[in-house]
């Protein structure tokens, strides 16, 4: 987005701003003087080969319309300061416009209130009227704080275009001042915070002249993956643990218990449909009913 530069041009009546203003915007000279009220202008220019907008506003100069200077003022960024170099008294007027100005929108206890300002002494082609010399211009220029100081002619467009150029690196060096400010409104803030923890430890070392014993660091103790102390089982392992207790205990416990007497564990013979088995302590089976059985048809006896 273009970056819009807000001017207000300031001035005693009939010393040119007008005409300046015109010039510099239309390349037209403004012969005929009309009192102006107020008139607003907008054009673009290449400043350092960055394109802008400027919203120039061209200010009455006389002293009915003088209430509403405060108002251009608050809303302007850039400020030119024009007085004729015929008139003596256009140049004494402009001190209590500049103080106006600081007023409204100076910073404190910086120069000239780091306001964006150019001292324009206008008419520089009427030679032979001129009442103040450019050497009391630069000196007006440097009580303010070394402001730029541009001797002008409307009629023949001389140094019009150096003094807005001018006036708009003014405010770009503000507003890159400004923004390192801010950059550097963090690194103070850390240094401070810094020196605080210091000072914060060094009260610290003083008053634990006597400190109590210092306990064993957890980060000595070696952790597992689920971060658990490696010399604790987790749930998995004890899960594991109590499995392969309980298949010994069951393997145990089947190598203790005597054999379950079968058929099939002992030797048998089959004597006419007649069967005798042994059990595990050689105690005779049950006989068949239905057969009858001498003790020679036993299998062991």
């Amino acid at each position: 987005m273009m970056r819009e530069f807000k001017i207000v041009v300031l001035g005693a009546g009939g010393v040119g701003k007008s005409a300046i203003t015109v010039q510099f915007v239309q390349n037209v000279y403004v012969e005929d003087y009309d009192p102006t009220i107020e008139d607003s202008y907008r054009t673009k220019i290449t400043v350092d080969s960055r394109l802008c907008t400027l919203e120039i506003l061209d200010t009455a100069g006389l002293e009915q319309f003088t209430a509403m200077r405060e108002l251009y003022i608050k809303n302007g960024e850039g400020f030119i300061l024009v007085y004729s170099i015929t008139s003596e008294n256009s140049l004494r007027e402009l001190e209590e416009l500049r103080q106006q100005v600081i007023k409204i929108k100076g910073e404190p206890n910086t120069v000239n209130g780091n306001v964006p300002m150019v001292l324009v002494g206008n008419k520089c082609d009427l030679e032979s009227e001129r009442v103040t010399e450019p050497e009391l211009g630069v000196d007006v220029a440097n009580s303010w704080g070394k402001v730029p100081f541009y001797e002008t002619s409307a009629k023949y467009k001389t140094n019009i275009d150096d003094v807005f150029a001018d006036l708009v690196r003014q405010i770009m060096r503000r507003d890159a001042n400004a923004y390192i400010a801010d950059e550097r409104e963090p690194d103070h803030q850390y240094a401070y915070n810094s020196n605080h923890s210091s000072n914060h430890n060094a009260s610290n070392s003083v008053n634990n002249s006597n400190p109590l014993p210092s306990l064993p660091s957890t980060a000595s103790i070696p952790l597992s993956n689920n971060h658990q102390p490696a010399n604790h089982p987790t749930q998995n392992q004890q899960n594991l643990q109590a499995r392969s207790r309980s298949e010994s205990q069951s393997q145990l416990n089947s190598q203790s218990k005597p054999p379950t007497a079968s058929y099939s564990n002992f030797p048998y013979r089959n004597n006419g449909g007649t069967q005798t088995a042994l059990d595990a302590y050689g105690k005779k089976g049950k006989k068949d009913k239905k057969s009858k059985r001498s003790k020679k048809d036993c299998v062991i006896c």
